[in-house]
């Protein structure tokens, strides 16, 4: 079974109203990304069933555990979870690395994503985002008011008025590689979620 490269955000209660509603929306409104199946909890039958977007009501949103997703042009599967949890509720996306060529850079393939989570703040603001290997969204002790010199995280983006806070730790996302710890601060735009998901998934390596 392949390991999973993970990103993720982490919304505070008083700011993630619908948010499972918002990234269906979000990803469905990708011209090059499609919504294979979504993935509900049926609580009184205390099971989960497969359903297509579809077959999906307006109300059953909070139902919706996980939404499995394909990149068109690249091919890549991907998982989007959806985590609620005392106080804040957790978004993330899982890639298999079957599906990351061996000439990708790793270092310029985290470049991309970190591109991809600003793109989404723009969209639908977070309170922090992560990038790790098989990463949770539970991994600070407290999700809700977290310390950026604690950082459990390969790579951590705290947004701020002046732009993104990247913290870099002792190891790279592939979680094995060794690394100087930095910290720096992204203040360029970034650009749009379909040009930042296409610079991922093409097939010509990084």
């Amino acid at each position: 079974m392949s390991s999973f490269l993970s990103a993720g955000c982490v919304y505070k209660e008083e700011s993630y109203n619908n948010v499972v509603e918002k990234y269906v929306e979000l990803i469905s409104g990708i011209k090059d990304i499609k919504i294979e199946t979504l993935v509900c909890y049926d609580s009184k039958k205390d099971l989960s069933i497969t359903i297509n977007l579809e077959e999906l009501k307006k109300d059953d949103f909070s139902d919706v555990t996980h939404i499995n997703c394909k990149h068109l042009i690249g091919g890549w599967h991907f998982i989007v979870r959806f985590y609620e949890e005392d106080g804040y509720q957790g978004i993330l996306l899982d890639l298999s690395y079957n599906y990351i060529p061996a000439n990708y850079s790793f270092q310029q393939l985290e470049k991309h994503i970190i591109s991809i989570l600003m793109a989404i703040y723009s969209c639908y603001p977070y309170y922090f985002s992560f990038v790790d290997t098989e990463a949770e969204v539970d991994m600070f002790g407290t999700p809700t008011n977290i310390n950026a010199s604690e950082n459990p995280y390969a790579t951590l983006i705290v947004p701020d008025n002046d732009g993104f806070h990247v913290y870099l730790n002792l190891w790279e996302i592939d979680g094995m590689t060794e690394r100087k710890k930095q910290a720096y601060i992204e203040k360029k735009a970034p650009l749009f979620l379909d040009e930042t998901l296409n610079n991922l998934f093409k097939n010509d390596g990084i």
